[in-house]
């Protein structure tokens, strides 16, 4: 039988998207050339376009094909299970606890029938079993951390996604040694909330990142970081790690004081200023971007303005 997997949302998604590839195959299942037996939707639920999406790739995959077992899993039915569970057109409903279960859970609707439902808490551990290295023509991206601690008012995340919990150094080792074994010489390490890496362990990002200078990778890049994260020590040890590259993309969401307190960010703009003036001290000639919101509820035309 085959499967294909369409990954909506982030990399992160796109690195558990490439555990379930490996499990299906390790189950026998191929990937699908033309129509697939089995249909996985990997899906996000940052946005309400996100949900959206989710729901019109169900209709369309079952439109196009309706023999296919389609598996609706990921972010959306995590956060949303009651409406996720609506959504006609899905054999199988399946949150981020359970992406490993999907063989079996193919398995069952095969010898069943029966529609499943399976979504449940997601606990404390990192899930080695959720965390393949997304792999393209350049880079792989290996996933090192998952969850989110910080319940920002405009954010789902933490109720899809769960706490923090980090991979533990040696599994980044042996990832990134498994990538330079590929051919790729760059690795991006990737996570929900990537800067509270190892909390748990009393480690940090920096420890990651040297975890993950395996013989043969020349370059490490971090996806997106809290500003607060990187403090004077912490940006220090990045320094040392000759393999780091030096673009760090900083969180900002909003340049206004007010906006970021109503936010329930734990930073000003003042500390975001001063942690940009940190790594251009220490990474001479850096890249830093970052993101901006716009048209946060009770946001005003001056509080813009102060952004701008």
């Amino acid at each position: 039988m085959t499967y294909e997997i369409i990954t909506l949302g982030c990399k992160v998604n796109s690195c558990e998207s490439a555990a379930i590839a490996a499990q299906m195959e390790r189950a026998g299942y191929t990937p699908a050339q033309l129509a697939a037996d089995v249909c996985i939707i990997n899906s996000c639920a940052v946005t309400g376009m996100g949900v959206k999406k989710a729901r019109q790739t169900v209709s369309r995959c079952k439109r196009e094909n309706p023999a296919c077992i389609v598996v609706l899993c990921g972010c959306f039915p995590q956060a949303y299970p009651d409406e996720a569970s609506r959504v006609i057109g899905a054999d199988i409903i399946t949150g981020n606890s359970h992406k490993g279960d999907i063989p079996a859970l193919v398995e069952q609707r095969l010898s069943t029938g029966v529609r499943t439902m399976c979504v449940k808490p997601l606990t404390r551990d990192f899930d080695e079993g959720s965390a393949g290295a997304d792999i393209d023509r350049t880079r792989a991206f290996i996933k090192i951390e998952d969850g989110c601690d910080r319940f920002c008012t405009y954010c789902i995340i933490p109720f899809a996604r769960g706490r923090v919990r980090s991979r533990r150094p040696e599994e980044i080792a042996r990832q990134a040694a498994l990538c330079a074994e590929s051919g790729h010489r760059e690795v991006v390490l990737t996570g929900i909330n990537l800067g509270c890496y190892g909390q748990e362990y009393g480690l940090t990002l920096s420890d990651a990142v040297s975890a993950a200078q395996a013989d043969g990778i020349e370059r490490i890049r971090l996806s997106s970081l809290e500003p607060e994260m990187l403090t004077a020590g912490e940006v220090e040890r990045l320094r040392g790690i000759k393999k780091l590259c030096p673009h760090f993309h900083l969180s900002l969401q909003s340049g206004c004081d007010k906006t970021l307190r109503d936010m329930h960010r734990r930073y000003d703009t003042e500390l975001f200023a001063q942690t940009a003036q940190r790594l251009r001290e220490a990474f001479s000639g850096c890249a830093i971007t970052t993101d901006i919101m716009v048209g946060f509820p009770v946001e005003t035309d001056d509080d813009f303005a102060q952004s701008m």
